[in-house]
């Protein structure tokens, strides 16, 4: 990453900053992955309850232990 090597600590403040936004990215298309799974299953006649408990979806937002 350029600002690693070049950065300075306001350069490098930017880049952590963008280093969180791409992990929040990436977790909201895991979770929007998972949840249009839970529609399909919906779509397809299972019953909604059984569709998020099957795809782990109350601990969607949780963090991994």
């Amino acid at each position: 990453m350029l600002c690693a090597k070049y950065g300075d600590a306001e350069t490098q403040g930017a880049c952590d900053a963008r280093t969180h936004e791409n992990d929040v990215l990436s977790i909201a298309e895991e979770i929007d992955a998972i949840e249009e799974k839970i529609r399909r299953a919906v779509v397809d006649g299972m019953r909604l309850s059984d569709a998020r408990r099957q795809r782990g979806y109350h601990q969607l937002q949780s963090k991994p232990k």
